[in-house]
């Protein structure tokens, strides 16, 4: 994860990630969905990215589609 000088996550977001971990032991890596803000006001979120496939090529031609 890289945050910039004006990124901040959630105060939530560890525990979600380690609850998801926790609870779905075929999973390594978890992270949340990006929402763009402008000062106060909320911009957009990004799109969902699911790298579920099992081989791992399929991961990454999955990652370069999405």
């Amino acid at each position: 994860m890289w945050l910039s000088d004006d990124d901040w996550l959630d105060p939530s977001y560890i525990s979600k990630c380690m609850y998801f971990l926790s609870n779905n032991e075929d999973y390594v890596l978890v992270s949340g969905k990006e929402k763009y803000y402008d000062g106060e006001k909320f911009v957009c979120e990004a799109a969902k990215i699911d790298l579920t496939e099992d081989s791992r090529g399929g991961r990454v031609l999955s990652y370069y589609r999405q």
